[in-house]
């Protein structure tokens, strides 16, 4: 799934485009590896989701966990990674507002996104908890600024 918007990502709350976020490098690995040593690589690089080479899929932390929580299931360490991963990923433009990938990250469950340049390259990625961050960092950047604005404009 690909989006983009037309509107330059600068101004108003949440109109700020993914890409001018700082993107964290994808972790790509292999569909056949062992989510032992997906894990592994997950703790290692600190990447929010690994991508399955030669599939539109993801595994995150929280796959992992689900995966080897329950016996019962039938997954264990030596499970290979594309039986666990997710089979949607999300991939945005850079101008895509960091707010609208918000929205559909929440919607779909997923834990980040890819951007794509305008060469159709993967330029890196956003986990949900940055995309959050940085949403929450321009509100209240935001709202002190008002709060600063009212307080100098009552006393004039």
């Amino acid at each position: 799934m690909t989006s983009d918007a037309a509107a330059p990502g600068h101004g108003v709350a949440g109109t700020r485009g993914v890409g001018d976020l700082a993107l964290v490098p994808v972790v790509s690995v292999r569909a056949d590896m062992a989510l032992c040593e997906a894990a592994r690589v997950l703790w290692r690089t600190g990447a929010p989701f690994l991508r399955v080479e030669g599939t539109d899929r993801v595994l995150a932390r929280d796959d992992v966990v689900r995966a080897l929580a329950d016996p019962d299931d039938g997954f264990d360490a030596a499970t290979s990674v594309d039986v666990v991963a997710r089979s949607t990923l999300l991939a945005v433009g850079p101008a895509t507002p960091a707010i609208a990938v918000l929205g559909e990250l929440v919607r779909c469950e997923l834990p980040g996104v890819l951007v794509i340049d305008a060469r159709n390259e993967v330029a890196g990625c956003l986990r949900m908890t940055d995309l959050v961050s940085a949403l929450l960092e321009e509100l209240a950047l935001l709202s002190g600024l008002r709060h600063v604005l009212h307080v100098e404009r009552s006393s004039w």
